[in-house]
């Protein structure tokens, strides 16, 4: 995968450009969701998911000097690995990691320009955590719920309470709690709801 330029918008950012400024956005037209919710194009989708293969650039402040074949798609199990193959899947994940940091970064930066904290909600969440070697397994689905699994981010931008930025909230949060949260966030569909 190539260095990606976003100087020209693409995936959500086409999709905010067109659809910035409308009171909601019509769900009824067939869109991809991709289209909506895609953050960046890549392989992958813009996601620390297997492979782990990020440009260049986002690699080279995590080399380890791996001379052996490609680590970029750990086995979902217990690790068996060299110790030096567990160093290279690691790094090629952490490298990863830097590159969706970039295309956040890319995407605060388009709401700073296009002026879209005032309107526009933003959340950033993910599925589920990844175990890197921890407890002696890599992945997330054959092991018990550990911490690293089940603790995900969420960050939300809700433009209707612009004195909420900045703080942090103790609750619990489950991902179950999404979808009606986004419903929440487009007023106009709650209000034409049947069931309220």
């Amino acid at each position: 995968m190539g260095d990606i330029d976003l100087s020209e918008p693409t995936g959500t950012f086409q999709a905010l450009i067109r659809n910035h400024g409308r009171s909601r956005w019509n769900w009824r037209h067939k869109r991809k969701a991709k289209e909506v919710v895609g953050l960046a194009p890549s392989p992958n989708g813009a996601a620390s998911h297997e492979p782990f293969t990020a440009p260049e650039r986002f690699r080279d402040g995590f080399r380890t000097g791996w001379n052996g074949p490609i680590r970029d798609w750990p086995r979902y199990g217990r690790v068996d690995e060299l110790p030096e193959e567990c160093q290279e899947l690691r790094a090629n994940y952490y490298a990863v990691v830097a590159l969706c940091d970039f295309l956040i970064g890319q995407l605060l930066d388009y709401f700073d320009t296009q002026d879209l904290w005032r309107d526009t909600a933003l959340v950033v969440t993910t599925d589920h955590g990844f175990l890197l070697g921890e407890h002696d397994f890599w992945a997330k689905n054959r092991m018990n719920m550990y911490e690293e699994i089940v603790h995900i981010p969420l960050f939300v931008h809700d433009p209707r309470r612009p004195g909420s930025a900045g703080t942090r909230r103790s609750a619990l949060t489950q991902t179950i709690d999404l979808a009606p949260t986004f419903l929440d966030l487009d007023a106009s569909f709650r209000a034409r709801s049947p069931e309220r």
